[in-house]
C-alpha cells in the first residue's frame, strides 16, 4: 500500500469512495475486483473512527430472531461464512452462553423453539471452511451446566442455558485493513488523511469532490463519475455542507456507543447478561443484553448506546457515561465488581440513529438521483460490521448500473484476504515463526500470525538486523513501507494493536518513533509531538493522568 496523493488529481475515477471505515473499504475492494478505476479517501487513518470501536464480533444475526426478521438471519449467516473462510487467521468461532429464566419468553421452550428455527436457517454455514472454523449447532445446556459455566449467576429463576456459536475477529482494524489492501492490489488507489470539503459539479450533477492532503497542507480536486458517501457519521455533514439540495437521511441522529477492555472473566466463551435498560426487542426480556466476550487475555465487554447530540467532531467519551455502563454491569452480573481503574481501553464511537432516537437497525443506501435529482451521488449509512461485505456489493451493483447499464458480476465473496493464501492452521505458522525467532515468547508469536498470516514472514525480515525486538522492528516497518502509517498513532493503535492489549514500552515505542521519523523525514519536534500524542491517548483510555 503506497500513499499517492498526488496522483489522485491526475485522472477521472469511475467510483470515488468517501470514507474509509469498513463500508468504505468493502465498496472500494468490491468495485475494484470488478475492474473499475477507483480511488478511496478517508479525512483520517483507515478504520480509525466507529469501525475501530468495536465489539469485535461476526455475528450470525440470532438476534434478529426477536424481529422475526428472517431475511437478515439467513444473510448475517452468509456474511459470517465469508469471514470465517476469507480471514481464518483474524477470524474464528467463538462460543456464547446465556442464561434462561421461568418458562415463559425467556426460557428453554421459547429459546429452544428458537434455535431450532436458527438452525435450520444456518444450514450450508461451514461449507468451505476449515475444520477449526466451522460453526456448531446452537443449543440448550441445563441449570446445573449453565450455573459451572457462569458461576455468581443469578440463580433466582433460572431454568437453563443456551448456546451458540458466532465469529470473532482477533484483530478488527487489520481486517479492514486487508479489505484497502486487497483493493490498492487489484488497482485501486488509496490515501489516509486527506479531508473532502466540498462536492464539484453543476447541473445537479457530482463530478467529485474538492479535498486536502492534512499531512502536506495541498489542496486539490479528485474527478470521478460516481462518487459514493461512505463517512460514517460525518455523512450528513458532508450532505449539508453541499451546493446541491439533499434531502436528511432517514437516520439522521446519532448514538454514542462503548465497549469497554476490562481484566479476564470467560477465557473460553462468551456470556451475555442482561441489564435493568429495557430492551428494544419485539420478544420482551426484561432488560438490554451485553456480552462479556473473551479477547487477548482480557474481556471486551459491551455495547452501550445512548443518544448523542452535536458534532461528529466534538465527540469524547467521558467518565461518568463509563462509570455509568459499568455500574449497569455490576448490576447485572454481581461477581463482577468492576471500577474505572479495570477499564484498561475504551472503544468509543458513534452509530446511525433514527428520528426517534431508536438505534438504526438497517443500512441505508441513498441513490441522490433517484430521491433528490442529484446524479453522481450515493450515500451509505451502515450499521453492522459483519454485512459490510454484502451492502458494499449492492453499492457497486447500483453505481454499475448507472455506469456501464448492468451490474455486471462481482467477485467480493470469492478468493481470500491478503495474508490467508496458504494459511492452514495457526499451530504450522507459529512453528515455522518459532524457528526465525525462538527467543520470542508465545504471546508475541500468537499475535504475529494472528495479525498476519502467511505475511508474517515478510515482517520479521524487515526486523532482521534492526537494533529492536526482532517482531517490533518489523511490525513498524512493514506498517510503515506497506500500510500506510503515516502517524505514530496509526501504528501502535491500528497497525500494531499493541496499546490494547501489551503496551509497547518506552524503549520500544521511542524506537518506533526514531524509524517512523527517519522514513518519513518528520522533525524532532514533530517527532516528540507525536509521541506525547499517543501518550495522552493511550491513558486517556485507561483513564490515567500524563504528566507534561
Amino acid at each position: 500500500m503506497k500513499r499517492d496523493v498526488g496522483g489522485l488529481a491526475t485522472e477521472t475515477y469511475d467510483i470515488l469512495v468517501i470514507g474509509a471505515g469498513i463500508h468504505g473499504a468493502c465498496v472500494a475492494r468490491d468495485a475494484a475486483l470488478r475492474g473499475f478505476r477507483v480511488a478511496l479517501v478517508d479525512q483520517g487513518d483507515f478504520g480509525g473512527a466507529t469501525s475501530h470501536n468495536s465489539l469485535k464480533l461476526i455475528h450470525g444475526g440470532l438476534r434478529y430472531l426477536q424481529h422475526a426478521d428472517f431475511r437478515r438471519v439467513r444473510q448475517s449467516v452468509q456474511e459470517r461464512r465469508f469471514w470465517l473462510r476469507a480471514a481464518p487467521h483474524l477470524v474464528r468461532p467463538l462460543k456464547f452462553i446465556i442464561p434462561l429464566y421461568g418458562w415463559g419468553t425467556r426460557g428453554p421452550l421459547a429459546m429452544g423453539a428458537a434455535m431450532q428455527i436458527y438452525n435450520l436457517l444456518q444450514r450450508g454455514c461451514n461449507r468451505g471452511l476449515p475444520v477449526d472454523r466451522q460453526i456448531p449447532p446452537a443449543h440448550l445446556i441445563s441449570r446445573e451446566e449453565c450455573r459451572r459455566f457462569i458461576p455468581g449467576v443469578d440463580e433466582k429463576g433460572l431454568s437453563a442455558g443456551a448456546v451458540w456459536y458466532d465469529g470473532q475477529m482477533l484483530d478488527a482494524d487489520r481486517a479492514l485493513l486487508a479489505c484497502v489492501r486487497q483493493a490498492q492490489q487489484v488497482g485501486a488507489s488509496a490515501a489516509n488523511y486527506v479531508a473532502v470539503d466540498g462536492f464539484i459539479g453543476e447541473r445537479e450533477t457530482v463530478e467529485g469532490v474538492r479535498a486536502i492532503d492534512l499531512i502536506s497542507g495541498e489542496k486539490l480536486e479528485i474527478r470521478a463519475r460516481m462518487t459514493v458517501n461512505t463517512a460514517g457519521p460525518w455523512i450528513g455533514q458532508l450532505l449539508a455542507a453541499s451546493q446541491f439540495e439533499c434531502r436528511p437521511s432517514r437516520h439522521p441522529h446519532l448514538h454514542k456507543c462503548m465497549n469497554l477492555m476490562t481484566r479476564e472473566f470467560f477465557p473460553h466463551y462468551a456470556v451475555g447478561i442482561v441489564s435493568g435498560r429495557r430492551s428494544d426487542s419485539m420478544v420482551p426480556r426484561g432488560g438490554r443484553l451485553y456480552f462479556i466476550t473473551p479477547w487477548r487475555g482480557r474481556s471486551i465487554i459491551g455495547t452501550t448506546h445512548v443518544p448523542f447530540e452535536g458534532s461528529p467532531d466534538s465527540y469524547e467519551f467521558r467518565d461518568d457515561e463509563i462509570n455509568g455502563f459499568l455500574s449497569e454491569v455490576n448490576a447485572a452480573y454481581a461477581p463482577a465488581r468492576l471500577d474505572r481503574a479495570d477499564v484498561e481501553y475504551c472503544y468509543a464511537g458513534l452509530t446511525p440513529a433514527t428520528a426517534s432516537q431508536a438505534r438504526a437497525r438497517k443500512t441505508e443506501i441513498r441513490d441522490h438521483e433517484k430521491r433528490d435529482g442529484v446524479s453522481g451521488l450515493i450515500s451509505v449509512s451502515g450499521v453492522k460490521y459483519t454485512t459490510a461485505r454484502l451492502v458494499a456489493e449492492r453499492v457497486v451493483d447500483l453505481a454499475a448500473l448507472k455506469l456501464t447499464g448492468r451490474s455486471g458480476r462481482h467477485q467480493s465473496d470469492n478468493g481470500m484476504l491478503p495474508g490467508a493464501k496458504g494459511y492452514t492452521e495457526f499451530r504450522a505458522l507459529a512453528e515455522e515463526a518459532r524457528a526465525i525467532v525462538p527467543s520470542a515468547d508465545e504471546a508475541d508469536i500468537e499475535d504475529l500470525i494472528t495479525s498476519y498470516g502467511t505475511a508474517f514472514r515478510e515482517v520479521l525480515r524487515l526486523g532482521a538486523d534492526q537494533e529492536a525486538d526482532r517482531i517490533v522492528a518489523g511490525r513498524c516497518l512493514y506498517a510503515l513501507r506497506e500500510e500506510m502509517a503515516v502517524r505514530l498513532s496509526d501504528l501502535v493503535f491500528r497497525r500494531m494493536n499493541r496499546t490494547h492489549f501489551d503496551p509497547l514500552d518506552d524503549r520500544d515505542l521511542a524506537w518506533c518513533a526514531c524509524a517512523m521519523a527517519k522514513e518519513l523525514r518528520w522533525s524532532r519536534q514533530t517527532r516528540e509531538a507525536e509521541l506525547l500524542d499517543v501518550q495522552k491517548k493511550v491513558a486517556r483510555h485507561r483513564g490515567a493522568v500524563v504528566t507534561v
